[in-house]
Parts: structure tokens; C-alpha cells; sequence
């Protein structure tokens, strides 16, 4: 690490009179986000500049959610508080740092190796995350367009196409992520059909996590979920937006109650099954609106994941980014497919 970023850092942690023990590692980097590891007289702790999610009420409100959300058993990091007794300092009046403990554990498996007990702690962590987010006074500024947001998502996807088509000629990436858009822009048109107001408004909307990824839940050598982390992308939305990522995740893991299984059909009637039987445990049962909008969910998600793409043309693996959406768009039809056979089957209830 270069000696100007050591000694910033050094000059956030003695606002919390906090000097550290050895070199500070940098655990992830991006142009969302820094996170360091430092070693400190009082334990290991993880220090988080915000680069792109800069707003301080923003983060004021992000850090009222870890509070709420651990007064509900959900297991969250505890962010420490400055000198001055704030959570969120203020490094040369134009960067914001927060100071959390660091939690000890291995990211949610995403091989052979994923279980039905880790996805149903997930689920009925989800569960008590969506419960905990009911609360009216905890109001999120919006740092992404929600899932019910067709139109914002819809003007999104249309400025993004602008802007790669004065790339297209010099970059074969930005090509392919163009061609890309285009044949996604009639889905993004027709969502209001499938998702619209008066189905939408039936739909229960709480804060979600909305960065559903394995990354995101920690476990220990025990297999038990000892952290949620990552509450950047947080917002008001609907719950079965955090439920169908989760899916998703599952089924790209190949998970499956069924040894020697191989169809992406059963994976998604088994993920849903074990999620949506851990999920209604705690929280109350999708409606019939939420069973008939969470098929819609799947081309959300992959409009998503084109719009959040930032396209960089000194990225030497962007191709594999376009390749991995690619596939996406290949499996979309036939997990819509999929999902519209799951979600139609008459709700079990839920007996506890």
C-alpha cells in the first residue's frame, strides 16, 4: 500500500483513537467502495471509505438500519462510533469513512458444497431483514432504481445504449454489450404489462437488502450465518425481488434436493421450495400479487445487472462479464418458464 493512502487511513482510525498494530490490508476495491483490515489494540476491524454512495444522510440512514436490523436477531457488524460519538467520519469535509468490527466467516458456498441449511438461514434471515425494514421511519435514499420502477429502469437502458454506441466502432466489448441491450430493450418495454400499478400495489414493499450474493452472508466452520453485510444498494422495494436473487444464486450454484440431478427446472422448484418453506416461517406468505409479479423478477434482475454494468474500456475481462450475461439471457426464457409452472401451483400453508 502507498505510503499517502497508509497515512489516510491512519488519520480516519485516530478519530477513534485507534492506532494500528501492523500494515492495514486492503480487502476489496472498486469505484464503489474501499475496505481495509486493520489490526488494533481492540481486535481486528474493517474500515470502509464510500467513494460512489457518498451521501452523509445516506449513510447516516444505512448505519439506523444495522441498528434496527440487530434489535431484530439479525446478525449484522457493529459499527463503532468516532471520537466525537458519530458512526460516520469525515476525512478533509469531502470523504466518509465508517469503522465496523470485523466478523470472522466464509461467504455463502456457490458449488457442490451450498446446502439446503445454509439457503434456509438465509431465507429466514431474509425473513427478519424484510420485518425489520417494515418500519415506516426508516426511509433509505434510493442509490438504485427499484425493481418496480419500469420506466426509470426502461430510461436507464436506453441513456446506457447512447453512450455504448460511440464505443461500438473501437471496442468489440461495447459492441456485444450493445447488442446485448437491444435484444433486452422489448422486455424492458413490456414489463408494465406484466408488473402493472394495481398488482404492484398489492405487493408488500419493505427495505431489502437488494445485493443478494455470496459475498454477503458469512458462516463459521460450523455451517451457522454469523453476518449480513453490505447494505449499500438498501432500499425500499418489493421483498420477493431479495427472494428471486436468492433463487437465482441457488440455481447458478446447481443446487438440488435431488442427488445426481441435473435439470436448472429442478433447481429452481427445489431453491424455491426450501426458501420460500424457511422464509414463511417467520414472515407472512406471499400473496397471490407477489406469486404472479416474482416470475416478472427474472427479467428485472438481468435488466439490472445490463443497466449496473459500468462498461470500462481498460478492462481486460470484460468479456467475460458480457459472456456470463450472455448465458443469462440464454437461460432467461426458460427460467421465466420455470417460474410461471412453481409460482401457478396452489401456496401450501404454512403450518407453525
Amino acid at each position: 500500500m502507498s505510503l499517502p493512502i497508509q497515512k489516510r487511513l491512519q488519520e480516519v482510525l485516530s478519530y477513534y483513537g485507534i492506532q494500528p498494530l501492523s500494515n492495514i490490508e486492503i480487502c476489496a476495491s472498486s469505484s464503489v467502495n474501499e475496505v481495509f483490515f486493520v489490526d488494533t489494540q481492540r481486535g481486528r476491524l474493517a474500515l470502509k471509505h464510500h467513494i460512489q454512495n457518498n451521501s452523509l444522510e445516506r449513510l447516516r440512514q444505512e448505519v439506523a438500519l444495522t441498528v434496527k436490523l440487530a434489535q431484530q436477531g439479525v446478525p449484522t457488524t457493529r459499527v463503532l462510533s468516532n471520537s466525537m460519538s458519530q458512526p460516520i467520519t469525515e476525512y478533509q469535509n469531502s470523504e466518509l469513512y465508517v469503522v465496523t468490527e470485523f466478523v470472522e466467516g466464509s461467504p455463502l458456498p456457490t458449488d457442490n458444497q451450498l446446502s439446503e441449511g445454509h439457503i434456509a438461514q438465509v431465507a429466514q434471515l431474509l425473513a427478519n431483514f424484510h420485518s425489520a425494514g417494515r418500519d415506516e421511519e426508516l426511509q433509505l435514499l434510493p442509490t438504485h432504481i427499484c425493481s418496480h420502477d419500469v420506466q426509470g429502469l426502461t430510461n436507464r437502458l436506453m441513456t446506457y445504449r447512447c453512450e455504448l454506441h460511440t464505443l461500438e466502432q473501437s471496442h468489440p466489448c461495447a459492441a456485444a454489450m450493445l447488442s446485448l441491450i437491444y435484444t433486452a430493450m422489448p422486455k424492458a418495454m413490456g414489463l408494465s404489462r406484466i408488473l402493472p400499478e394495481q398488482l404492484l400495489a398489492q405487493c408488500q414493499q419493505n427495505i431489502i437488502h437488494s445485493d443478494i450474493q455470496a459475498s454477503n452472508f458469512l458462516f463459521d466452520a460450523e455451517h451457522k450465518l454469523v453476518s449480513c453485510i453490505d447494505f449499500d444498494d438498501a432500499r425500499r422495494d418489493l421483498r420477493i425481488y431479495d427472494l428471486y436473487q436468492l433463487a437465482f444464486l441457488c440455481v447458478n450454484s446447481h443446487f438440488s434436493l435431488t442427488p445426481m440431478a441435473n435439470s436448472r427446472v429442478q433447481s429452481w422448484q427445489d431453491s424455491l421450495q426450501v426458501i420460500l418453506e424457511n422464509y414463511e416461517q417467520v414472515a407472512e406468505p406471499l400473496n397471490e400479487a407477489e406469486r404472479q409479479c416474482f416470475v416478472a423478477m427474472a427479467e428485472v434482475h438481468f435488466l439490472h445487472q445490463l443497466a449496473d454494468y459500468q462498461f470500462d474500456v481498460t478492462d481486460n475481462q470484460c468479456d467475460v462479464t458480457i459472456g456470463k450475461l450472455q448465458r443469462d439471457m440464454i437461460n432467461l426464457e426458460h427460467d421465466m418458464a420455470a417460474l410461471h409452472q412453481i409460482m401457478s401451483e396452489e401456496p401450501q400453508e404454512v403450518i407453525g
